[in-house]
């Protein structure tokens, strides 16, 4: 299992749609795991960031927007050496 997550694949592809592809480091090795989730985070982030904002709809309309300022990320191990991340998003409106 691999995951698909590409500048490619971003630059194509809704921030929902990538959020939904990302499921986590598949490499071997905890070095390789935190190098692969600070790669893919780094091409999330630049999505967020730079992709726009979230909107929030009132009656069928765009009552506000969010735009994101602060990124962060976590990563935890679970059992069988599984690497998991968390993503902590803060933002303005």
């Amino acid at each position: 299992m691999t995951n698909n997550i590409t500048a490619e694949f971003i630059q194509n592809h809704s921030l929902m749609d990538c959020l939904r592809e990302f499921d986590g480091a598949h490499s071997e090795g905890d070095e390789a795991k935190v190098n692969e989730l600070n790669r893919i985070f780094y091409l999330l982030a630049q999505k967020m960031l730079y992709g726009g904002y979230f909107a929030v709809f009132k009656d069928g309309v765009v009552a506000r927007r969010i735009y994101l300022t602060v990124l962060s990320s976590t990563i935890t191990k679970k059992r069988r050496m599984a690497s998991r991340t968390g993503l902590s998003i803060t933002a303005t409106r």
